[in-house]
This record gives C-alpha cells, sequence and structure tokens, in this order.
C-alpha cells in the first residue's frame, strides 16, 4: 500500500511520551554495567595516535564476530574538523567488557588538523553511519561529506570494511555507485560491485551521519530532509510491525522546538508520509530506536535541557500495540557540561547514541561531552 500523507496518520500513530519527565531526573537503570570504550590521554593530539585526539563523537553500536563493536568519529580538538576520522573500537563478548586500542576505518580524507576549524569549507569528514549484517558478517558503514562552510555539508561516498573476529577491519571500499574522486595526495576509494548492490539499501534507509544538507544537491542517501523550509538531520529508522510498518524521526534543525517529529512507512521504507511533530521530548540532539525481539520498542535520547544541555541520557521503553510508555529510566544523567579538554562545540552530557539487542542485553553507546565514549550493558529482562 502506497502512503497517502500525514493527516491520514495522527501523533498517534507515534509512540506517545506523556505528558510529565520532560527533562528528568530519572531513575537509574537496574544493574546496569558501564564502560568507557575510549577517552583521550591528555598528550597533544598528532594525527597517528587516536588515543591522544581529544574529540570523539557519533556513536553506532553492533554486535558480531562474537565481540561488541562501537563505531565513531575522530578529531584532534574541534567538532567535524578536516580529515575527522572514523574508527572502531571492540571487546570480546564476555561477562565482563574489555575494549581495546582503537582501530582506524576510514583515514583522513582532506589534510587532518589538530586544531581544525569547524566545517571549514574545502574539507572532507568522516560521519558513523551504520552497522550492517550481511551473510553472516558484520560491516561498519561510515560516510564522507565535503564541508561546504557553515553546518552544510555534500554527501559524497559511504565506504564500509568488514568486522574481524580478532577485532581488526578489513579493507575500506566503496559502496555507494556515484563517482568519488579523491582530494591531491589522498588514496581513492574502490565501489565493490558486489558487496556494495547488498550492503548499500540497509545502509541508506538504516543509516544516521553522513549524507548532504538540503541546501545543497541532494545525496542518493539520508542524512538531512527539509519540508515547509524547515530544515531536519539525523534521521532515525526502525520497524514497528512484521507488515513493512516503520517509524523515522528526525530532529528539527531550523527554529528547534525541542520534540522530534515522525514519518510514517506503511512498505517497508520505500515511501514516507509528511513530517508531524510527536510528543516526544529533544534537546536537540540524536536519538536511536530499535523493535526489540519481545515486540516492545526502545529509544535512547535527551529530553528537554535541564541544568546541563543533553542530560540526562534516557531509555525509554514503550509497548508496540499501543504505543504507550511504560518505562523511563537514565543511562547516564548528571554528567558536567564542560570537557575535559578545550574544542569547539564540545560541551553537554552523554549524547548522540546508538544502541543494538543482542542474547537478552540491550546495548547503548554514546559520547560524553563530545570527547569520551561510553557504552551501557542492560539486561532486558531487568526493564
Amino acid at each position: 500500500m502506497r502512503l497517502r500523507f500525514a493527516q491520514e496518520y495522527p501523533r498517534g500513530v507515534f509512540p506517545a511520551w506523556g505528558t510529565v519527565d520532560l527533562k528528568g531526573p530519572y531513575p537509574t537503570l537496574p544493574s546496569q554495567e558501564d564502560y568507557t570504550v575510549i577517552t583521550p590521554n591528555g598528550e597533544t593530539p598528532i594525527e597517528e595516535d587516536i588515543l591522544t585526539h581529544r574529540y570523539h563523537h557519533h556513536t553506532q553500536v553492533a554486535v558480531g564476530a562474537g565481540r561488541v563493536w562501537v563505531a565513531y568519529t575522530s578529531s584532534g580538538t574541534n567538532e567535524d574538523a578536516g580529515g575527522q576520522m572514523g574508527v572502531v573500537s571492540s571487546s570480546p563478548l564476555q561477562a565482563t567488557l574489555s575494549f581495546g586500542s582503537p582501530v582506524l576505518v576510514v583515514p583522513p580524507q582532506s589534510t587532518w588538523s589538530a586544531t581544525g576549524a569547524t566545517w571549514e569549507a574545502g574539507t572532507r569528514c568522516a560521519f558513523t553511519r551504520c552497522f550492517v549484517p550481511h551473510d553472516g558478517d558484520l560491516y561498519v558503514v561510515f560516510g564522507i561529506d565535503n564541508m561546504e562552510g557553515g553546518n552544510v555539508n555534500t554527501g559524497l561516498a559511504l565506504v564500509a570494511a568488514k568486522c574481524n573476529a580478532d577485532g581488526t577491519v578489513g579493507g575500506l571500499f566503496r559502496i555507494t555507485s556515484q563517482t568519488y574522486t579523491p582530494l591531491s595526495g589522498f588514496s581513492s576509494i574502490d565501489y565493490d560491485a558486489t558487496l556494495g548492490p547488498a550492503l548499500y539499501p540497509f545502509a541508506k534507509l538504516y543509516g544516521v551521519y553522513g549524507g548532504s544538507s538540503p541546501s545543497v544537491t541532494q545525496s542518493d542517501w539520508l542524512g538531512w530532509t527539509a519540508q515547509d523550509g524547515v530544515n531536519f538531520t539525523h534521521p532515525c529508522t526502525f520497524p514497528i510491525d512484521d507488515d513493512g510498518g516503520m517509524v523515522r524521526l528526525w530532529r528539527r534543525v531550523t527554529d528547534a522546538d525541542n520534540y522530534l517529529w515522525g514519518q510514517v512507512s506503511r512498505d517497508g521504507g520505500a515511501s514516507w508520509s509528511k513530517l508531524v511533530k510527536t510528543s516526544i521530548p529533544d534537546s536537540p540532539a540524536c536519538t536511536a530506536a530499535i523493535r526489540m525481539s519481545d515486540g516492545r520498542i526502545a529509544m535512547v535520547g535527551n529530553p528537554h535541557d535541564n541544568s546541563v544541555q543533553r542530560d540526562p541520557l534516557y531509555l525509554a521503553i514503550f509497548e508496540d500495540l499501543s504505543k504507550a510508555r511504560i518505562r523511563l529510566y537514565a543511562v547516564r544523567q548528571g554528567l558536567s557540561a564542560t570537557p575535559t579538554y578545550a574544542g569547539t562545540f564540545k560541551s553537554g552530557g552523554a549524547a548522540y547514541p546508538g544502541i543494538c539487542e543482542y542474547d537478552g542485553h540491550l546495548y547503548i553507546s554514546y559520547s560524553m561531552q563530545k570527547e569520551t565514549i561510553g557504552l551501557t550493558r542492560v539486561s532486558i529482562s531487568a526493564i
């Protein structure tokens, strides 16, 4: 069935937040396990040593190849500075997780700068897109964007690498068929005609970061959208039934109103309704959500600002059929707004989360003050 438009799908089609608890504080998760994935070591940032980088952000999490994987971006000190890299860290699946050294997936695609300006025109940045399971393997996908100046990006390519059981990654390849021309002095990234068509549809549907802003020529893969002169970014897409029903939530960028906006698909993401304002509070920031194997929806994000921007980071549980919120917890709460190290646009608590389910647990990744990457594991039976 092809969607007609939003007036046929009123606000009630989206998970209903309710009229209270817009800011927190919230009850803590029962028996949660918190882990540090990476934190700056305090040394002067240099390109070759990711542990010295003081900016880590844009997280995604997945389980595969016997390991828990967290993908994120990495820069010297500033958000989206030229040459921003794509990185993964992983831990063997075990009773107590232990994340090893960071592994570079996407090297700088323009000159890397320890203190480069944010969104500097003509530079290129990597952005964490998603993880894609395929044929028994797990692949991590990043977007490569060209910065046009200001908060305006052009999506140039989606690239991927296989996640290996020993914690390494395979060679980098491109999954978008559009021509990608590297800058002078930087290596080309070849298109994989076998894996590209296999991985791209999932990365296009479920990917979060990477893609063109509405003010420039759009990439084929989502990162931004516009409606009635209003820009939206950070799509969060998840199924709501087994018959092709899906929800996509967006962060409003133009005149942010501190609520997520949503749209619905009834055909597995082939077509989408008009965006409408939901009752789900937003700081604004990025939200992540999945439909769990028991049919409930698990959502992670930041509600209306409290004393600290983007604090707390919540986990909300919704029933699938009624869409009513039935549980609300703080994943991280009461964090400082002040980062340890100076850097442009570094502030807030825990934000920009990823979420996945595996073997009776939820795994939630996030960035704290945009410099330390954390992960929380919690038993689904406890929530």
